[in-house]
């Protein structure tokens, strides 16, 4: 997928578990900690693009989902 954002105002950060993780036999292990057990999260999302009004608000959600 593909897609061309012009913010005109505001700030676009993306975070992910594409760049790091660590490999358990054929398993990727992600980087981002569940806060609800202190376990890595365990789903097939990659990556979260976030759009907000500047780049800590966005950095901030971005990790947060």
């Amino acid at each position: 997928m593909q897609v061309i954002v012009s913010p005109d105002d505001g700030a676009v950060t993306t975070s992910g578990n594409y760049i790091n993780y660590r490999m358990k036999g054929n398993k990727k292990i992600s980087h981002i900690i569940n806060p609800q057990n202190g376990k890595p999260i365990d789903n097939e999302m990659i990556s979260v693009t976030v759009w907000a009004k500047d780049a800590i608000t966005a950095d901030g959600y971005d990790n947060g989902f």
